[in-house]
């Protein structure tokens, strides 16, 4: 009996006992139960620095941070979740992919025995030297090649992607007899100055892979052996001054030239020049005590002749004015003692202001047209002993021509026409 009544509390001690044992197991961490809690995955994208393993852990654990990704040319800035550093000292609650950020590197370029106007680079870059300037140096030499050695064999023409770390590259040089220096937007190059042991040269169209646009102020001033220069295709503008001074007789200008400077020819020793078409503005006094020009000849394109454009120019005996002349500046022609053969033969021709063509001692004879309503003082005025003879389409004085435009030495003949003069030969 007595061991009946025990077995029957064991029993119910053991009914008592077990949900209260199945609930602690239920709740302890260490239980199998948790080998099917649930996991994250977290991806590593290096983009360009390595591979490197998946991660997979548990919902709430931490991520190792992997080892520092690698990659020429570039600064690692860290892993990323979007655009959020990723912070390894919290915890993972997805799925996710970290991705590597990189800053580029610019890297120098140094130049030994030349100058480049190029001098920074990324592993991004790509390009050609002939892209890029070679500046002559100061003592007429240009690049013509660079290399990677002192020995000059190893030579580099181009820059591919992916080269990476400062270079020191060394010039090749050869002979200019001129110096360049580049525009300041790196379009175009400027012809700045001559080598003053040159004599005939060439101003080409292209520098380093730049067209050459102009000549620069004063840039051939007092050169004193140059006998001539040929100007290629391509350049329009000379600047003031340019040769100013300069030993040059010849100086052949291009169809595309568009300006001359002030002064560009002043006390030059030009023989001939012939401006072409294409040139539509002239600085003052551009030819101004040319003593050796003999023949000038004006394109098309200019509307004005500006003052004092060949003041002075005592062995000139030719200029041909034809063409879209409208005004005709003070003292133009001023002291061309030598000046015989002149037309002004243009309907376009309005205004001829004071002393114009005052000492112009040889010229016989001169006809104005009738589109001609102004007239300065001493226009056409003679030294003693010359006489003028001016030939005017009108049939009287006009109101617009002043009261002393005609020296005491000239004689005017009113409405004349042009079939009627004939000019020397």
């Amino acid at each position: 009996m007595k061991l009946k009544f025990t077995m029957l509390v064991l029993m119910v001690a053991c009914l008592i006992s077990f949900p209260m044992l199945f609930s602690c197991v239920e709740n302890n961490p260490y239980s199998t139960a948790m080998d099917n809690q649930e996991t994250v995955t977290v991806k590593f994208d290096s983009n360009g620095g390595g591979d490197f393993e998946k991660q997979i852990i548990n919902i709430g654990e931490y991520v190792k941070e992997p080892t520092t990704p690698q990659r020429n040319g570039y600064t690692f800035e860290g892993w990323f979740n979007g655009d959020k550093k990723w912070d390894f000292a919290g915890s993972v609650k997805d799925d996710m992919t970290l991705t590597a950020k990189w800053t580029v590197i610019e890297y120098s370029i140094t130049y030994v025995g030349g100058l480049c106007d190029l001098n920074k680079y990324t592993v991004e870059d790509e390009f050609y030297f002939c892209d890029y300037l070679a500046m002559p140096q100061e003592n007429f030499t240009f690049v013509n090649g660079w290399f990677y050695d002192k020995e000059l064999t190893k030579p580099v023409s181009k820059i591919n992607k992916s080269t990476y770390g400062d270079l020191t590259l060394y010039a090749k040089t050869d002979y200019t007899p001129l110096s360049y220096r580049l525009s300041s937007d790196k379009t175009h190059v400027i012809v700045i100055g001559c080598d003053n042991g040159a004599t005939d040269i060439t101003i080409p169209s292209t520098f380093g892979n730049r067209p050459v646009l102009a000549i620069g102020k004063s840039a051939f001033y007092g050169h004193k052996k140059l006998q001539s220069v040929i100007i290629e295709d391509g350049l329009t503008e000379i600047g003031e001054n340019a040769f100013d001074r300069c030993s040059a007789n010849v100086v052949m200008l291009p169809e595309t030239l568009t300006s001359i400077g002030r002064g560009a020819f002043t006390y030059s020793d030009l023989v001939m020049i012939q401006i072409p078409d294409s040139v539509t503005e002239i600085g003052d006094n551009a030819f101004f005590r040319c003593s050796s020009l003999l023949y000038a000849y004006l394109g098309t394109g200019i509307s004005s002749i500006p003052s004092m454009l060949f003041e002075g120019c005592t062995s000139l005996m030719e200029v041909d004015l034809y063409g879209n002349i409208a005004t005709i500046n003070q003292r133009a022609f001023y002291g061309c003692f030598s000046l015989s053969i002149l037309y002004l033969g243009s309907n376009k021709l309005e205004h001829i202001e004071n002393n114009a063509f005052n000492g112009c001692n040889s010229l016989k004879q001169i006809f104005i047209p009738s589109s001609v309503t102004y007239i300065g003082m001493h226009a056409f005025s003679v030294d003693d002993g010359y006489t003028l003879t001016v030939y005017c389409e009108t049939d009287e004085l006009s109101s617009g021509w002043g009261p002393y435009w005609l020296g005491s030495n000239c004689t005017a003949v009113y409405l004349f026409e042009t079939k009627s003069i004939k000019l020397p030969e």
